[in-house]
């Protein structure tokens, strides 16, 4: 986190709007963002399942789930929790199918 810290110092505060958000994912120790413009670092622990069963392409699904919901309007922590609902699923099964029942409702 001291890294992210001045990475944020490094990149200043934006013009308008939420800003940059640099987001680090860091397997079964959840995810962190930081907020570059208000220098504000969220965490979102992974939402585990009792059995990890094919975790190929979760780093992948966890980043294009925040995405959908930093892009529809959510927060960041919301967004986190959305990737981390979703990349929990794929971890949990084989392949991608059925992954957007994890969504929250208001993403779907």
């Amino acid at each position: 986190s001291r890294f992210l810290r001045a990475l944020g110092k490094v990149l200043g505060t934006p013009a308008k709007g939420p800003g940059p958000c640099i987001v680090c994912t860091w397997g079964k120790e959840g995810s962190f963002a930081l907020e570059t413009g208000a220098s504000k670092l969220t965490h979102q622990p992974a939402i585990l399942q009792q059995k990890a069963v094919d975790s190929v392409g979760a780093g992948d699904t966890f980043i294009a789930s925040y995405l959908h919901a930093r892009l529809s309007g959510a927060s960041t922590q919301a967004s986190l929790h959305c990737g981390a609902a979703v990349a929990g699923r794929k971890v949990g099964q084989v392949g991608f199918t059925n992954l957007r029942s994890a969504l929250p409702d208001e993403l779907r």
